[in-house]
């Protein structure tokens, strides 16, 4: 933590910049993370397993219900209809959390059918980690270890200088199976996760490429529009 406080990272605006929050995140099964969370970026510094402890409901929740049934009561009925529906069906995926945390040494590459420069570039992370940069950005021209993506977006200019943008939320279960497909072939040592954006500014399409292997991600969904900014 002290030499990422002391490091700090390059932001949106191409300048350095620092964390100012320490946030704990706390998963079934007693899986527990801490990132450091800064204006651009979040980055994990630890994941811990906890260990199995009896406590009294008032020492838990000294402030709110003292009953712990009532308690489960309370809080699964908040849960979305699509959570319980889960739930329901396949338990709680205890163990999920710490998978997420699988890396993988990558990096996002965008092509165009015509010229364009590139403005901004955002990536969230299964684990909890992200990061906001601009063109430059060094975290952009090397590969990094990271989990695969949950979200990308990105805004770029044409070549009449009109600003566009795309947002793309990852289908879980196909980026990952794609990730550890690639990754499978022993000869694999990085990929590009690579969005191609057509003439148009319209369409944009996405394939993890590694030298061996290329799959098509047909189960985002993505969306592109005009950027005002």
């Amino acid at each position: 933590m002290t030499e990422l406080f002391e490091k700090g990272f390059i932001n949106d605006q191409g300048k350095p910049d620092n964390y100012d929050e320490i946030a704990v995140g706390l998963a079934p099964g007693g899986a527990v993370s801490v990132w450091l969370l800064g204006g651009d970026f979040t980055t994990e510094v630890g994941h811990y397993q906890a260990i199995k402890t009896d406590v009294d409901m008032k020492d838990f929740n000294p402030d709110g219900v003292q009953d712990k049934d009532e308690y489960v009561k309370v809080t699964t009925e908040s849960f979305s209809e699509e959570t319980k529906k889960v739930i329901a069906e396949q338990g709680i995926p205890i163990g999920k959390w710490t998978t997420y945390r699988q890396r993988f040494l990558w990096k996002p590459v965008l092509k165009h059918e015509d010229s364009y420069k590139l403005a901004t570039f955002h990536n969230d992370f299964y684990n909890g980690e992200m990061y906001n940069v601009s063109v430059g950005n060094p975290i952009l021209d090397d590969y990094q270890n990271y989990p695969p993506p949950k979200k990308s977006s990105f805004r770029w200019y044409d070549k009449n200088n009109n600003r566009f943008g795309c947002r793309v939320h990852f289908n879980e279960k196909e980026i990952w199976d794609a990730f550890k497909k690639i990754y499978k072939n022993p000869e694999t040592k990085q990929a590009e996760l690579v969005f191609k954006i057509d003439k148009y500014n319209s369409d944009v399409t996405i394939f993890l490429k590694s030298e061996t292997d290329s799959i098509k991600i047909e189960k985002a969904k993505i969306h592109t529009y005009i950027s005002s900014y």
